[in-house]
């Protein structure tokens, strides 16, 4: 798989996660009731992405071809790791500023600064705020559902990115609503190739970009 080339490029020379793929996770909610269900939340997260990396296994053949050959997929699957931030004193209901902040120095300890600029990993640009909203989400995921079913596309979890806006008091961190059953996984790999601000819709009534549901 192409994607497996992107993990093996010399890219992976500058930081210490090599040859993965995945997400920072900041959990912001702790309760008696998110310690049962932010596993969960974490686990459905992970069948997603197998579930992302198979897809296209799922490709109906011309006549005469081949089997796909999973083992590629299996590897890429495989590859799949994300990181776990979790501190009841620190992160509990933090903001997106807050878990901005926290993104970047997770970042300046893992990335290294190489001379020349360079493509980073989704991982290095985003990380994922996993409040209860989010995990509520996560928890309503039907994977075995395979038609079209709007709810599951309306299914969202905050994405934080490594940029800011400016407004009166200074700068807010750019933050999104981001689909798990699809436009979540476009962060994944090379971020420099978009641009936030036309992803989805911007809200009525706030500055949040919206990049979920069937029709985006």
């Amino acid at each position: 798989m192409s994607f497996l080339r992107l993990l093996k490029k010399k890219r992976s020379r500058w930081h210490d996660r090599p040859f993965t793929w995945g997400f920072t996770i900041f959990r912001t909610v702790y309760t008696p009731e998110s310690d049962e269900t932010f596993p969960r939340a974490v686990e459905e997260l992970n069948q997603l992405a197998r579930q992302y990396v198979f897809d296209d296994l799922r490709s109906r053949r011309e006549p005469g071809q081949k089997p796909f050959d999973p083992r590629p997929n299996e590897e890429l699957a495989r590859r799949f790791y994300c990181d776990i931030i979790q501190d009841a004193v620190s992160l509990d209901g933090a903001s997106p500023d807050e878990v901005g902040r926290r993104f970047d120095a997770w970042v300046a300890e893992h990335h290294l600064q190489p001379p020349q600029p360079v493509i980073k990993m989704g991982r290095f640009c985003v990380c994922i705020m996993l409040d209860q909203q989010g995990i509520d989400h996560f928890l309503q995921v039907n994977r075995a559902k395979r038609s079209f079913d709007r709810a599951q596309y309306d299914l969202y979890v905050k994405v934080v990115t490594e940029f800011s806006h400016e407004n009166e008091e200074g700068e807010d961190r750019l933050w999104m609503r981001v689909g798990v059953r699809g436009q979540l996984w476009s962060f994944a790999w090379d971020w420099p190739d978009m641009d936030i601000t036309e992803m989805g819709v911007e809200g009525e009534t706030e500055r949040i970009r919206n990049w979920y549901g069937w029709r985006c």
